[in-house]
């Protein structure tokens, strides 16, 4: 299967989008507007899925800032890495985010600069990266975790982070997290921008997990998350939203 890939660039006509392409796979975007943040262009974050070679089904969400630059080269770039060396691990993946994030910075010509966050997942282990504030949540019957800290460090920019955490002083400052965890059965992940946070929707993180577990299947409760995400009356809309949504394959 060829990835996934939706650049934001390539995203600016669209009001809605959600795709499956996997059995267990949805992604949902939306640019909304009027937004809070003012933005270079209607839509900024980038996403992809990648199925893996030997198996699993990786996740990128790029939420770039200043220009959607950072986030499309991010993406790109990790993507391509995900494909010729599929990581095996947390600290594998971890690797790959730092090599994508050199190349990105390397080819920079703008001030755009971006989350990163990617969620592998095999069978129903999940190894995750993140740099900055996208999130990376576990929906539950009855609550929602969220699993990744929110950092202050972006990627894609003018200073790649394999040379923040060189400096004498980059332990000083969490630049990017990893993990692993196992996902249950009845459990869905949820690799999102943080255009789905509260200030943005005017719903709570934990009120997802009754949104979407009304649904009665995955893609429609991606259509719930994001018809309730962008809906400018019940305070929606106010950021772009990119978000995929996975479950353990059975």
């Amino acid at each position: 299967m060829d990835p996934l890939v939706l650049l934001a660039s390539d995203l600016l006509d669209v009001d809605v989008l959600v795709r499956s392409p996997l059995p267990h796979v949805v992604v949902a975007v939306a640019p909304g507007g009027p937004h809070t943040n003012q933005k270079e262009q209607r839509m900024e974050d980038s996403l992809a899925v990648v199925h893996l070679p030997g198996g699993g089904v990786a996740a990128v969400v790029a939420d770039a800032h200043h220009g959607a630059g950072a986030g499309e080269r991010l993406t790109r770039h990790l993507v391509a890495l995900l494909e010729s060396t599929p990581p095996k691990d947390a600290t594998a993946l971890r690797e790959l985010v730092l090599a994508a994030d050199e190349k990105a910075c390397r080819f920079a010509r703008d001030q755009s600069q971006s989350t990163l966050l990617v969620a592998m997942l095999h069978g129903a282990t999940v190894h995750w990266v993140s740099v900055a504030d996208s999130l990376l949540l576990r929906l539950e019957r009855n609550a929602v975790t969220r699993i990744n800290p929110g950092l202050g460090t972006f990627a894609g920019g003018t200073f790649p982070l394999r040379a923040l955490l060189a400096h004498p002083r980059g332990g000083a400052t969490l630049h990017l997290a990893a993990g692993t965890l196992e996902l249950g059965a009845t459990e869905t992940l949820l690799v999102a921008s943080d255009g789905i946070e509260e200030e943005m929707t005017a719903l709570a993180l934990p009120r997802l997990a009754d949104l979407f577990g009304a649904a009665p299947s995955l893609e429609a409760g991606a259509w719930a998350l994001l018809n309730r995400w962008r809906d400018v009356k019940a305070g929606g809309g106010r950021d772009n939203v990119a978000a995929v949504l996975m479950q353990a394959a059975r």
